[in-house]
């Protein structure tokens, strides 16, 4: 239910997409589909709940035109939404879908920081967060957010089960809380770490910080899973013929969250079985151009071919 898991996506963004059939430099390119809709990781994850009926509160900063098309999306999918408006406009993205190289280029709009007022009704609301039984924490903060904002959410969400999905300034966020899954990607485990192997970044992330599951993805490769019993890799299917990969991530944090939300009894069993779901709507959320979009029955269907190998 809504008012039971919260998204914390505190940089939503008004988001384009271009698709061509080929994009050639220094020449005029014309494309062939665009799209506009309301995006960034948070309003994703709600986009992924609503494919399977299931609704989310949302945390956000929004300003402007662009900010108010945010929060009639989150509206039309009836779901909860805890916002702050600046007097800036939220930031506008560009995805351009290159056909013939199957190329994805992610163009990333600038934020204008938000006032020390705005700030300080941020704070408030983080102040009164409550009652939830599951948080996913998602994304960077708005500009002008110190990153520690995550961990007084964590203080103040102490209760609930916490994920943090591949947020900037994680020596911040995980700084003295306990947080119950962590999913970042290859490149974040290396920066954090400084280490080039999955299972030692793992080992650097457990003698740093108290997570109890650790999931890293690394594009096609397996996702590696670090319960606080045993290492596994989940291996996915080859996907042919994907639109869109962007938001795949965000598909994944939503189901985690939305999956998570219902155990009563966690083992490692339990935690393969969700992250197969996850990741198997994350890989059917690249057949669609819009990021966070999956159909369930292609879901189903790459969920029985994703098989977990114990590495440890």
């Amino acid at each position: 239910m809504a008012e039971n898991i919260l998204v914390v996506g505190l940089n939503p963004a008004w988001q384009q997409t271009l698709v061509f059939a080929d994009v050639k430099e220094n020449d005029v390119n014309r494309a062939t589909q665009s799209l506009q809709f309301a995006s960034g990781k948070g309003i994703n994850a709600l986009r992924a709940l609503d494919c399977i009926d299931e609704k989310a509160t949302i945390l956000q900063v929004v300003g402007g035109a662009t900010g108010e098309g945010i929060v009639e999306y989150a509206e039309s999918l009836n779901c909860p939404h805890l916002t702050v408006k600046t007097e800036s406009n939220t930031r506008i993205c560009t995805t351009v879908i290159n056909q013939n190289s199957s190329a994805v280029t992610e163009l990333i709009g600038k934020s204008e920081p938000v006032s020390m007022l705005e700030f300080s009704k941020l704070n408030q609301k983080v102040n009164e967060l409550n009652g939830f039984k599951a948080v996913l924490i998602s994304g960077t903060t708005y500009a002008g957010v110190d990153e520690s904002i995550y961990n007084k959410i964590i203080e103040q969400c102490a209760d609930s089960f916490i994920i943090v999905d591949s947020c900037k300034g994680l020596e911040k966020t995980l700084k003295d809380v306990t947080i119950d899954v962590l999913k970042i990607n290859a490149d974040e485990l290396k920066e954090l770490t400084t280490e080039d192997k999955v299972k030692n970044g793992i080992a650097s992330l457990r003698s740093q910080f108290n997570i109890k599951t650790i999931i890293i993805t690394n594009g096609k490769r397996p996702v590696t899973i670090s319960t606080e019993n045993h290492i596994y890799e989940l291996v996915l299917p080859v996907l042919r013929r994907t639109l869109n990969p962007i938001g795949a991530g965000d598909t994944s944090a939503a189901i985690l969250l939305n999956e998570f939300a219902k155990v009563t009894n966690l083992n490692d069993e339990v935690i393969l079985e969700v992250c197969t779901k996850a990741f198997a709507a994350a890989s059917a959320s690249c057949f669609t151009f819009i990021p966070g979009q999956f159909d369930g029955e292609t879901a189903k269907e790459i969920a029985e071919q994703i098989f977990t190998l114990q590495l440890s």
